[in-house]
């Protein structure tokens, strides 16, 4: 069992989360406890609440690396890419394929809820802003409006995400017979057709 003094606050934070998500990865998100992360770590599960203001505290913070690693992946899929179009159209493949990818971290994303007595996690809101902003300045092009294109990028998210999680799941082709990726081009192309006719 590790001491307090092997490591510094800020590396049994890394090791915490590393542990969380490595569990989570693997056993899914309903293992998840603080005895199972300390184990993991080699510390006590007393120590980790040392670390966090409880599981729930650390869940947000496991679940804002997730998404800052969801926006990495859709903004590194658009590349250099010029075409407005495309560069929406790599965005929604992205964001389904990491969501596939990462079945049970996207799990705990979406079906955590933190208490009602706890504050939201800032890290957490500011990853989930981040996503919100580029999705926002990929409809510049389509839409000049500041505010009908913030309402717009999280019209566009709720359907997109909506896919992604069926599709993480695994219900939505058993359902709807066709591919994430088809409804997802489908939606957002007959949404941005709808844009340019003047809808």
């Amino acid at each position: 069992m590790g001491r307090r003094s092997d490591h510094s606050r800020e590396e049994q934070v890394e090791m915490a989360l590393a542990a969380a998500r490595e569990i989570v990865s693997t056993a899914g998100f309903d293992t998840l406890t603080a005895r199972r992360i300390a184990a993991r770590m080699g510390y006590s599960a007393g120590n980790l609440y040392n670390l966090f203001d409880g599981l729930d505290a650390l869940v947000a913070a496991l679940n804002a690396r997730t998404m800052a690693a969801l926006s990495d992946a859709v903004t590194n899929a658009m590349g250099d890419v010029e075409e407005p179009r495309e560069r929406i159209a790599r965005l929604c493949r992205a964001y389904i394929g990491f969501c596939s990818e990462n079945p049970e971290l996207w799990r705990a994303v979406v079906e955590y809820r933190s208490p009602a007595d706890q504050e939201s996690d800032p890290a957490l809101t500011a990853m989930t802003d981040r996503l919100f902003g580029l999705v926002e300045s990929e409809l510049e092009p389509f839409l000049a409006d500041p505010e009908r294109r913030a309402k717009a990028a999280r019209l566009l998210w709720a359907g997109v995400h909506g896919l992604a999680t069926m599709d993480a799941a695994g219900t939505l082709e058993p359902i709807t017979g066709h591919d994430a990726h088809v409804l997802a081009e489908e939606l957002v192309g007959t949404y941005l057709a709808g844009v340019e006719a003047g809808g």
